[in-house]
């Protein structure tokens, strides 16, 4: 190792504890949150957990994330030996047990010093895993709660689970010297950066060897040495190590989950870390049957119940993220793992909560006297633009207003073929006016009818409408606690909604300012108010403000923000506390416009299904009579009609509105609204035109249909919107210009379709580029627009054969990524089509340079390689070297003949077409699951 000049970096502390050296870090979090305690594995210091080095990005480390969610992290590194010297070199006896209590004692002093909660949340890497019961023993005689152990990719200390190593050397300090694997860690550290990091390095080689690692006491292994203090070297101990870890103490073990790569790489641990930890749980649980007495579990009747919940465990407690045996490290990997940690905690104190039931012999429902109920939202004055307030003060009363208040509401309409709807146009006196249904409201309005509702029905609707009152209210103080508590506090809030009130609401009004502004009840003013902030959230000129309330020191990242507001948002309407329909709908707008995760596109169309029902079951496709209501009505209608449209388009879904069923003249609707929506609904005209063109036929020859959409000057003029503010116009033109793309399905004119889709996506890429964060919206068809232009350069660049025009679209496609990862930051559609269009780009240079190779060596063998060859486990050194040979030596060569036949890229080009044809959906399975991108 290179020598380099010691150093600690920001915030460390190095420390003598225990009666040995050690390194730890603490960065604060939420008190009243368990910290998160961090061991590292073999070779290693903590530094892995939050980095620090010069020029590292601390989203690419799991302390950035989990503060990012409130939860501090404490990370202790052991006694190492490393050049530069970071600590003393002077503990090569160091063992397992004294590791746990040393670890221990600086988490209590943490905590102490800090003010803390005593709980926390042990995760050990690799090695680290031996520590969980020594490290549990002592917190608990030091008053510490270990509420969960996340072992990460780590090894249990159970005698034999590692083979003895044949052969260790000793440093002159006696620590064991273990420079064969470094080779190996620094490796996977760099396909971490390349596969799962956009290509971006993690930590550079020279700085990851001698300011990350070190020299292990040989004890802490597990294999099978002991240092000897007479001889100063190692000797054969089979007992030591395994006596330290005290895997047979159960007694001390917490709740389990452990979280795997899925690497080839990482096999032993991808293979077995379910089973045995599993096992060590399984083990724990049946100890406290055993301490509870089986004849009394017997008796209270939980026997079957409690058999079927310790034979669950294994499903439980296991959670596997992409990568390698460091799948935590880089900014997708330390995001995902941080998030893994936050819900399995939760998990855990629930399967916890409920074991401990089953035991007493009690049902599924969790003692309330350990809830904590927030304070309720008092009171949220966020202005707008022009000074109104938009959530006045509130009171404790959570009850809807009432029918005569609110009509439209909740009223259901029926169609004139429900025998309900036939009744009651019968015995009513009234005609019916409706060409559609009827309105059963103004019926029960005019017989006089009482709407009946239980005096303590807490939840009236939804999934839990039927339980007890206690479980009502539990749930209640839960929502109160977890979902309505998820808001920005004042002053940000105030900046979101004015956002979202002077910049969104003029293009797309799907929360309607004055319905909000009128007495609706206050978890539904709340509800709005977080559909709002989501919205406004996309946007990069609402970065600074995204804060929640209690922790308005933590700035979240775009995504995380947007995920807490969309979890708590979706957790509301589940459950049904929410019964004004009209809120219903506007919120599931909100929702059916996010995406996160590769289930989000799933999850988009499902809220936009339950949008559209909604809209029927009001009835706002029908004319009514109260103009004040029509208003509403008639916007609220043209909202889930462009959603409709355009998360069909976006996710690959047929629509679910369709025109013969609205019972309007749906021009005049779109009239009605204001110039900036009323340009956008006259976009997506074209767009629901367009649609015709990929629906299935019944005839096997599908129809060769040609539509050109006016020129988006025109549509302005048609919409009156010729003096919008430039922002507006800009931000609409972008989705016009995505239509036009889609639009050139002709394939009897591909050149003429090839030329109006790279104007458009060029035209796409520089508007986007230019005003982003100035003068453009961020609404979600920004990101799927861009994502098109993507997929045009990108078939480009694959089918020309004009060397010159395929490196235009190379420059094109490179320039684009660039793009995608500043929306990365606010949409994941655009994080993984920039994810998959850098690796293109980087096995494009990979194979060039196999066509150089094979152009120096014309002697090489010119068939390919054997299929079992190819399907062998992928070996970045040999891949490297290797040279795929099916290339003719003389004329045209295309380069993507040349690919890694590993590289899935059969996958690649499923997963941009799937963008280009609205009937595919994003990101086709199975080809983005195992997509294999190999490494330089």
């Amino acid at each position: 190792m290179q020598s380099l000049q010691p150093k600690l970096y920001d915030g460390e502390q190095l420390d003598e504890v225990a009666g040995f050296p050690t390194l730890y870090n603490f960065f604060a979090g939420d008190p009243q949150k368990p910290l998160v305690v961090f061991i590292p594995g073999n070779v290693h210091n903590a530094r892995v957990a939050y980095g620090g080095h010069q020029g590292y990005e601390p989203r690419d480390f799991l302390a950035y994330w989990l503060n990012s969610h409130g939860h501090g992290l404490l990370a202790i590194s052991y006694p190492l030996e490393s050049e530069p010297t970071i600590m003393p070199a002077t503990a090569p006896h160091f063992r397992t047990r004294d590791w746990g209590k040393q670890a221990a004692e600086v988490t209590h002093r943490i905590i102490k010093q800090h003010g803390l909660s005593n709980q926390v949340v042990l995760t050990a890497w690799s090695m680290g895993g031996r520590i969980v019961m020594p490290f549990s023993a002592a917190a608990q005689s030091l008053g510490i709660d270990v509420v969960l152990f996340v072992p990460l990719a780590a090894t249990p200390g159970i005698y034999g689970l590692r083979p003895p190593k044949r052969e260790t050397n000793s440093t002159a300090a006696g620590y064991a010297e273990l420079s064969n694997v470094l080779g190996s860690f620094a490796r996977q550290v760099q396909e971490q950066g390349q596969l799962w990091n956009g290509g971006r390095v993690i930590v550079p080689d020279e700085i990851y060897l001698s300011e990350y690692c070190g020299a292990t006491p040989v004890s802490l292994s597990g294999c099978h040495l002991s240092y000897d203090s007479d001889s100063r070297g190692f000797v054969q101990d089979d007992l030591t190590s395994t006596e330290d870890a005290a895997v047979d103490q159960v007694q001390h073990c917490p709740m389990i989950v452990a979280l795997t790569g899925n690497s080839p790489l990482d096999a032993r641990h991808v293979f077995t870390d379910q089973a045995t930890w599993s096992f060590v749980l399984t083990r724990k649980l049946m100890h406290e049957i055993e301490d509870h007495g089986l004849n009394k579990i017997v008796g209270n009747g939980t026997w079957d119940k409690l058999i079927e919940m310790v034979h669950s465990v294994p499903t439980h407690i296991s959670y596997s993220i992409p990568g390698n045996h460091f799948f935590f490290l880089g900014e997708f990997g330390a995001r995902e793992t941080a998030a893994a940690i936050v819900k399995y905690l939760e998990n855990a104190s629930a399967f916890r909560r409920d074991f401990e039931s089953l035991l007493r012999g009690e049902a599924y429902i969790s003692d309330t006297s350990n809830v904590s109920v927030a304070s309720p939202l008092s009171s949220a004055q966020p202005q707008s633009g022009n000074g109104t307030e938009m959530i006045a003060s509130s009171s404790s009363n959570t009850q809807e207003a009432s029918p005569e208040d609110n009509s439209h509401a909740s009223r259901p309409a029926t169609g004139d073929l429900n025998l309900e709807s036939a009744y009651q146009t019968v015995s009513s006196s009234k005609p019916a006016t409706q060409s559609t249904g009827t309105w059963l409201v103004e019926n029960l309005k005019a017989s006089g009818t009482p709407k009946r509702v239980s005096g303590d029905a807490i939840m009236p609707e939804g999934i839990f409408s039927n339980t007890n009152s206690a479980t009502q209210k539990l749930l209640a103080s839960l929502l109160e606690e977890e979902c309505f508590s998820e808001l920005p506090s004042e002053q940000p809030l105030s900046k979101l909604l004015t956002y979202y009130a002077e910049e969104v609401y003029p293009v797309f009004p799907i929360v309607n300012i004055k319905s909000f502004e009128t007495d609706i009840d206050r978890n539904s003013k709340i509800l709005l108010s977080q559909a709002m902030c989501l919205i406004a959230s996309m946007s990069p000129q609402c970065t600074e403000f995204l804060y929640l309330r209690g922790r308005d020191d933590l700035l979240l990242d775009p995504r995380l923000f947007a995920n807490r507001l969309f979890c708590a948002m979706r957790c509301v309407i589940d459950v049904g506390t929410i019964t004004n329909k009209m809120v219903q709908l506007q919120a599931l707008g909100a929702l059916s416009l996010y995406s996160e995760g590769q289930e989000g596109p799933t999850l988009a169309a499902q809220f936009c299904a339950k949008m559209i029902q909604l809209v029927q079951t009001l009835g706002l496709h029908v004319q009514m009579e109260n103009k004040h209501e029509e208003e509403h009505a008639v916007t609220a209608l043209c909202c889930a009609w462009a959603i409709d449209r355009m998360n069909a388009a976006i996710h690959g879904r047929p629509v679910s509105m369709h025109e013969r069923d609205i019972g309007r003249d749906f021009n005049e609707c779109i009239e009605a609204q204001s110039p900036a929506f009323r340009l956008l609904l006259r976009v997506v005209s074209q767009l629901n035109q367009v649609i015709d063109l990929y629906r299935p036929q019944k005839n096997t020859k599908p129809a060769e249909t040609e539509f050109i959409c006016p020129r988006f000057e025109d549509l302005v003029i048609s919409a009156h919107g010729a003096n919008l503010e430039d922002k507006f116009l800009n931000t609409i033109e972008v989705l016009y210009l995505a239509v036009v793309i889609v639009s050139c399905r002709n394939r009897e004119k591909p050149t003429h379709n090839r030329a109006r889709q790279l104007l458009a996506a060029s035209r796409i890429t520089s508007l986007v580029r230019q005003e982003y964060g100035n003068e453009l919206m961020i609404f979600s068809f920004v990101p799927y627009a861009v994502s098109l232009s993507l997929s045009i350069y990108y078939k480009q660049m694959r089918y020309n054969k004009v060397p010159l025009y395929r490196q235009r679209a190379r420059s094109e496609l490179q320039s684009t990524c660039d793009l995608l990862d500043q929306l990365s930051e606010h949409f994941y559609i655009s994080y993984m089509m920039a994810k998959v269009g850098r690796a293109t780009l980087a096995e494009m240079d990979r194979a060039q340079d196999r066509k150089n190779l094979t152009e120096v060596s014309p002697n090489m063998s010119s068939q390919p390689p054997p299929y079992s060859e190819i399907n062998q486990p992928y070996d970045p050194e040999v891949s490297c070297s290797a040279v795929d040979n099916g290339v003719a030596n003389s004329g045209y060569v295309d380069i993507f003949d040349l690919f890694d036949a590993r590289f899935e890229l059969q996958g690649v080009d499923a997963v941009f077409q799937s963008g280009l044809d609205l009937r595919m959906p994003r990101f086709p399975s199975p080809y983005i699951d195992r997509l294999i991108i190999p490494r330089k």
